[in-house]
């Protein structure tokens, strides 16, 4: 793979690894009718960036992905504040419906 590949491959890793880590702690909803899709459910963000540096601190986060822990909490900070406030698809219907 060309190394252009390599970091996008890396920037979905990681994202995708934000996205689940931020369902855990509450912060991001899955849609339960639209696979793939999330939405805010939360912004105390605090709760989840302790989590984060806790697991990170101990080695249960991988470092291979992020080069240290504000990586890691901006890539956090930063899949939540791109989420909607609910689902589009969803949104879309109602608005369409």
């Amino acid at each position: 793979m060309s190394a252009s590949t390599d970091v996008y491959l890396e920037g979905l890793e990681r994202q995708d690894f934000a996205e689940e880590f931020a369902v855990g702690a509450g912060i991001l909803r899955r849609c339960e009718w639209h696979v793939g899709f999330y939405y805010q459910d939360s912004w105390d963000l605090e709760p989840m960036y302790r989590k984060a540096a806790w697991l990170f601190k101990r080695g249960e986060i991988s470092s291979r992905l992020f080069d240290g822990q504000k990586d890691l909490t901006d890539t956090l900070k930063a899949v939540v504040e791109e989420a909607p406030f609910e689902c589009p698809r969803c949104e879309k219907l109602r608005t369409e419906g």
